[in-house]
């Protein structure tokens, strides 16, 4: 199948919509500004849409010729973040930034929605403008609101600073990890500063746990099975000569396989519990489940592949040397639909592998046009074999 190009003009224009998107960022379900761009845009396309989970956009792009169903996501939402990179398009808002790149997610879908007016020969594709991914709930908004009834598969993308532009993870199996979340309050007695056998001391107790919760990646799972815990907060006492008398700390564990994450839950609370009888403090637990890993299953990765090899070549589909343990709401859709996601390089000849979520994330504007058109493409072939 042929691939599929935007002109420079078209380029130019979505170049230009995508840095006034990077200047305003919004956060989750406060897109109300990003969204009305994505609307204006479909409009003078003379593309029909809906708003849906209060600020999201579903737009159909329909053939004429009846077939498959499939949709294209892209995310909308910034983070509150205050961003250093200098650009001279950086963020107007203070203390928000587009730090994951979802403005190009969005400019990429905009691009598609060219692309697919003018090459798609049947069937339709969904175009699936999400919000709030960045707090894991804007994919169960959109499902919830039956956005994609009569969709047969989704295909989703994310910006990769570690890959140059022009490459494309095409990685069968587990391309994101599951994320849950914990909030812990360790409570103790208080006492005296100096005399510290009258009461019972929380902070000891917290730092033995923050050790022995390291042990669940390091001695009770495969070392083959990446598992991640993390302690991202930490809080508990009011003056140096008093013993508190709680501790508070919250973090986030990340796994691949559904099983370790079900035994990573298991361990945890067993460890809290040889903890508290040997500190003799009690410890309230708040485990909250997030979203699953993403897993990319055949044959809709493999369409991917063949899809993303017609566009820019075999040689440009590379695979992830290590574990991505991130964790993204896109896993939420394939709960209920097949589909695949793909990572797409966005570095610069000679940029530096930045990270996302920092205050120097950026994406060259040079990555928009590969993105865009390697979507259409994989919307493309993905109604192509489904008929």
């Amino acid at each position: 199948m042929a691939p599929v190009f935007l002109d420079n003009d078209e380029v130019t224009a979505l170049v230009g919509i995508r840095e006034s998107i990077h200047r305003h960022p919004e956060l989750a379900f406060n897109e109300f500004d990003t969204s009305q761009v994505v609307q204006k845009f479909l409009e003078n396309h003379g593309v029909s849409y809906r708003v849906v989970a209060g600020t999201g956009v579903i737009a159909d792009i329909e053939s004429g010729i009846p077939g498959p169903t499939v949709a294209l996501r892209g995310d909308m939402d910034a983070l509150p973040i205050q961003e250093s990179t200098g650009l001279p398009y950086e963020s107007q808002v203070s203390g928000v930034m587009h730090a994951c790149g979802h403005d190009v997610h969005t400019t990429w879908l905009l691009g598609a929605a060219i692309l697919l007016k003018r090459e798609l020969k049947t069937g339709t594709v969904r175009l699936v403008f999400q919000p709030a991914e960045e707090i894991i709930q804007g994919a169960a908004a959109v499902v919830a609101s039956g956005a994609l009834d009569g969709v047969q598969a989704i295909f989703g993308a994310h910006v990769d600073r570690n890959f140059p532009i022009g490459t494309v993870v095409v990685q069968p199996g587990p391309i994101s990890a599951a994320s849950d979340r914990f909030a812990l309050r360790i409570v103790g007695r208080s006492a005296h500063g100096a005399r510290p056998h009258q009461g019972t001391d929380p902070i000891v107790a917290s730092a033995h746990l923050i050790t022995m919760l390291q042990t669940i990646a390091s001695r009770f799972t495969d070392p083959a099975d990446p598992v991640v815990v993390t302690i991202g907060t930490i809080a508990g006492g009011t003056a140096a000569n008093v013993i508190a008398p709680f501790v508070e700390m919250k973090g986030t564990v990340r796994s691949l396989r559904a099983k370790t994450r079900q035994d990573i839950e298991d361990r945890f609370r067993q460890l809290i519990l040889g903890v508290d009888a040997s500190f003799g403090v009690v410890t309230e637990v708040q485990w909250t489940r997030g979203v699953p890993s993403i897993e990319n299953q055949s044959p809709y990765i493999d369409w991917v592949g063949d899809a993303v090899a017609d566009q820019v070549g075999a040689a440009q589909c590379v695979r992830l040397p290590t574990a991505n343990m991130a964790a993204e709401d896109f896993a939420v859709y394939l709960q209920t639909l097949p589909g695949a996601f793909v990572r797409i390089g966005v570095c610069e000849p000679g940029g530096l592998a930045v990270p996302a979520h920092s205050p120097e994330f950026y994406v060259d504007s040079t990555a928009i046009r590969g993105g865009a058109e390697i979507l259409a493409r994989i919307a493309i072939e993905a109604v192509d074999r489904l008929k």
